[in-house]
Formats: C-alpha cells, sequence, structure tokens
C-alpha cells in the first residue's frame, strides 16, 4: 500500500486543476525512491516472522494528453537491487516483482476538471527463500471504472493480501 501512495502523489503533480491541453502532448520520468517496509505477522497471518525490506526501486512515468480532452497515465516500477531480510532468523530473501498503474481518462468534463474512467493498479512482489523456507507472494489489484456522465462507480475490485508456500 505504501506504493499507492507514491504513485497517486505522483498523480497529483500531473493532473493540476484548470490546466488546459491544446496539443498531444507526452511527460516520461525516470525516478528512483528509497524504500524501508516492514512486513508483520501481525498485518499478514501466514508469515512466520517480520520481513525488512530495504533498497531502492525504480519507477518510470508516462504521461499522454491528447487534444480531445483525455489522457493515459502510466507508471511502472521495477524492484531491482532491493533486499528482505527475516528479523528473527537472518534469512536473506530475494526481493523482486513488477507493480503497473495505468489510468484512462477526461480532463474537459464539467463536473470535475480531471477524473478517471477506469484504472488498474497491480502488484506482485515475491519473497524467495533459500532451500525449503517458504515463498512469500505480496499480491495487490484495484481496478475501477466510472460513468462517463455522472462520475459513479461501474465497477471496484480490490484484493490484497499475502500467499506463502
Amino acid at each position: 500500500m505504501k506504493r499507492v501512495c507514491l504513485t497517486l502523489a505522483a498523480a497529483a503533480v500531473f493532473f493540476a486543476p484548470g490546466a488546459a491541453i491544446a496539443q498531444s502532448d507526452q511527460v516520461n520520468t525516470r525516478t528512483e525512491y528509497p524504500a524501508d517496509w516492514y512486513f508483520t505477522p501481525a498485518e499478514f497471518p501466514c508469515l512466520v516472522e517480520t520481513i525488512h525490506v530495504t533498497g531502492a526501486f525504480e519507477e518510470r512515468l508516462h504521461v499522454v494528453f491528447n487534444p480531445a480532452g483525455g489522457y493515459t497515465y502510466q507508471v511502472h516500477q521495477t524492484t531491482k537491487g532491493m533486499m528482505a531480510e527475516g528479523l528473527t532468523s537472518g534469512i536473506a530473501y530475494r526481493f523482486n516483482g513488477p507493480l503497473s498503474y495505468t489510468e484512462n481518462g477526461s480532463t474537459d468534463e464539467p463536473w470535475v476538471t480531471w477524473y478517471p474512467v477506469e484504472f488498474t493498479f497491480h502488484n506482485i512482489n515475491h519473497f524467495e527463500g533459500p532451500g525449503q523456507i517458504q515463498n512469500i507472494y505480496f499480491r495487490t489489484l484495484v481496478h475501477m471504472t466510472f460513468d462517463r456522465v455522472t462520475g459513479e462507480t461501474k465497477v471496484e475490485i480490490s484484493r490484497d493480501d499475502v500467499l506463502c508456500k
């Protein structure tokens, strides 16, 4: 969920109210963010110990505005170079996983200056332990679509879980 906050905060920078788009425009960025996360058995009962994740993840952002009043906003994050360690056992886990966020929307509706018509947030992090140590998958999926006229939510799917195998 920490990644959701960073992604949504980045979205606010690009979607300031009142901006007018006269022609198709694109924005591309690449940024690294530090990570210092704890996954605990209290939050995720299948864990046998707290796992500490450190390092930095890379985020690539691609935004396209079109003259018809629409936009596409895409974020892709990679966890290359991040480390995970069991705080009780000292076990080092390989940590990897992609994150993607895509939003399509309108910039010219009368009831709101900017709003998404559809967005999908999908994140799968894999903690891979050595030998017979359990593998852990931290999974998040959020997908929503909205009515173009009223802005009312039409579809809402939200899953957040940890799977220990």
